[in-house]
């Protein structure tokens, strides 16, 4: 059974024929697991936490964006919403600390074939950036604003008569916040429709 549904997702996902118009607009989901290089201040409050029993950390990515094709069928501009979340959760699952990034920019993802959802990309984004700590579910303090760039490979799959793409991504994330820096690597699931 198992070894028949792999098989019929496999020629599906081998099948799919690409020859497909480019729509008016596209909407990207995806998640994803961040590797967050914070400032020493911020990783000391974050490694402080974890070292007590029955602690884990867990960095997660969420991307999100809007994007229409332009000058050609392969490139499209848009704008976006990433965050990078690092979060210490105790056994019981209440949080104890999380620092987080959310940046809103724009982006450029440029397809290396003729489709919009065929094969190898790449991808760019500027914008504006901002830090939040949460400590213990019950305190919520800014830490500041600046501004993230993305640079980001990826490739991606048509599924469905070319009407939804499966998304597979890695991003490298830089942002400058109060004259700190904040480097993460994402590593990304996801779906254009």
């Amino acid at each position: 059974m198992k070894k028949t549904i792999l098989v019929s997702l496999l020629t599906l996902l081998l099948s799919t024929n690409l020859a497909a118009e480019p729509e008016d607009w596209y909407f990207n989901a995806s998640i994803g697991v961040a590797d967050k290089q914070n400032p020493d201040s911020v990783e000391q409050a974050i490694v402080a936490e974890e070292d007590y029993y029955g602690v884990s950390r867990v960095t997660v990515a969420i991307d999100v964006g809007f994007y229409w094709p332009v000058f050609n069928t392969s490139m499209l501009l848009g704008v976006v919403k990433n965050i990078s979340s690092d979060s210490v959760r105790s056994v019981s699952g209440s949080g104890i600390i999380s620092h987080t990034i959310d940046y809103n920019g724009l982006s450029a993802i440029y397809f290396f074939r003729e489709t919009i959802g065929d094969g190898f990309f790449i991808r760019g984004d500027a914008g504006s950036a901002a830090a939040e700590y949460q400590f213990y579910e019950i305190f919520r303090v800014g830490d500041g604003s600046g501004s993230s760039r993305l640079i980001g490979v990826g490739y991606s799959k048509a599924l469905y008569g070319n009407k939804t793409r499966l998304i597979f991504s890695l991003n490298s994330v830089r942002s400058v916040i109060e004259d700190r820096e904040f480097n993460t690597n994402q590593l990304m699931m996801g779906f254009m429709w």
